[in-house]
């Protein structure tokens, strides 16, 4: 029969002999024809893992050939017990579970089932396989400490950090005066002070040590970096003047401060061509 419900179809059987005259006798009775409930069916879960957010989380997908029926998404343990924390949405399948650090570094291999609404009510299982790693450890950095520079100053800092679980690590710093720049491999700090940052100083210092792991962890150290300002010499332009004996003569002398000193202008006689005399400005 079909899966389609039929009620009381009449079914008649006869029966004859052989003899003679041959004779017969028939009996009729009711046939009724119900649908049966098929079981419904998972569709195979692959193995599961966290995230890189650290989520265990899929959706269990199931079918019912038994048209009106609804289904039910259950847990169950399996080979290992449920663990604690997790859940699946009882309609749509979706599995949700944030593994503590207690939960970690294990396999966990539970049943998911699946029940639908027919009668009788009929099941289906699965063993699905959820690995944890190890968690990862956040790396660790050493504070160097306030630093103090001179402007000009040639820097060769390192500041150094680990990782329990071996991972690679990567840096970055802000806040560093002008002129020093963070290897992003290493984490040492390099370069020439800029001979503008003693007016700015202190310079609030922040360098970020992040592993490669899974998830990615990061951590921070913060430090004072003072700068000295440093007085750089004025430079003044040699100049070669033509005199006539005995006339007033104007020089001009071409001389600047890198820092924006003020300058004061000192004047010796070259012994050989023979004295100056004055004050600067007046020289004659």
């Amino acid at each position: 029969p079909s899966n389609a419900t039929h009620t009381n179809s009449t079914v008649t059987v006869t029966v004859r002999d052989n003899g003679s005259p041959r004779l017969q006798a028939s009996r009729s009775f009711s046939w009724q024809v119900t649908q049966g409930n098929h079981a419904p069916i998972l569709t195979p879960v692959p193995e599961q893992k966290p995230d890189p957010d650290g989520v265990v989380s899929f959706t269990v997908q199931a079918s019912d050939s038994d048209v009106g029926d609804t289904l039910n998404f259950w847990l169950a343990d399996g080979i290992d017990a449920v663990p604690a924390g997790a859940t699946i949405d009882p309609v749509t399948g979706a599995f949700s579970w944030i593994p503590t650090e207690e939960q970690h570094d294990a396999t966990y291999r539970i049943n998911v089932g699946v029940s639908d609404s027919g009668s009788p009510r009929l099941s289906d299982t699965q063993l699905v396989t959820i690995k944890v790693p190890k968690p990862n450890l956040p790396p660790a950095i050493e504070n160097p400490g306030t630093q103090r520079s001179a402007e000009g100053e040639q820097i060769d800092l390192e500041v150094a950090a680990g990782d329990a679980d071996g991972d690679g690590l990567r840096f970055a710093a802000t806040g560093l005066p002008a002129g020093l720049r963070i290897n992003s491999a290493t984490g040492v700090i390099s370069g020439e002070v800029g001979f503008d940052e003693g007016a700015k100083s202190p310079f609030a210092v922040r360098v970020t040590v992040t592993d490669d792991g899974g998830p990615p962890r990061t951590s921070t150290t913060a430090f004072e970096w003072v700068v000295d300002e440093t007085n750089r010499p004025p430079t003044a332009a040699d100049t070669t003047v033509l005199v006539i004996v005995g006339e007033p003569m104007e020089i001009t002398l071409d001389a600047i401060d890198p820092d924006g000193d003020e300058l004061e202008v000192t004047i010796t006689a070259d012994p050989i061509t023979g004295a100056l005399e004055g004050e600067v400005p007046n020289v004659v």
